[in-house]
């Protein structure tokens, strides 16, 4: 009886904790796309629409700076590991063609270009 109860309470864990992975992966804990641990590598960048506070459709300077001390704040309230902060992008990195304003493909090609460079270090 006392095996029976242990192999019951064993399968009951195995299944409780498979689920808890299982939520875990759906809400970018795991590995893959999306939110996660690890060194990163581009699966924590943040997005245009998460960075055009105004939702004009384009980022000056000072909107890019002001998004960026906000995710970093949000970050760290999370207790998030704060690595990177030396290397963080800069404006001009994404501004590619120095109008002043960076639009939602310069912005993802200037993530594109700072993960690269970040991947050669």
């Amino acid at each position: 009886m006392k095996r029976l109860l242990s192999i019951c309470i064993f399968i009951l864990l195995m299944i409780i904790s498979s689920v808890a992975v299982a939520q875990g992966m759906q809400q970018g804990f795991g590995m893959g796309k999306g939110p996660g641990m690890g060194r990163g590598m581009g699966r924590n960048m943040p997005t245009f629409a998460e960075f055009d506070l105004d939702k004009s459709g384009y980022l000056d300077e000072e909107e890019f700076i002001e998004a960026r001390g906000r995710r970093v704040s949000e970050r760290a309230k999370q207790g998030r590991m704060m690595r990177g902060l030396s290397s963080m992008m800069q404006f001009p990195e994404i501004d590619l063609n120095a109008d002043g304003k960076v639009t939602p493909e310069e912005f993802a090609q200037g993530q594109m270009a700072h993960r690269l460079k970040k991947m050669q270090q």
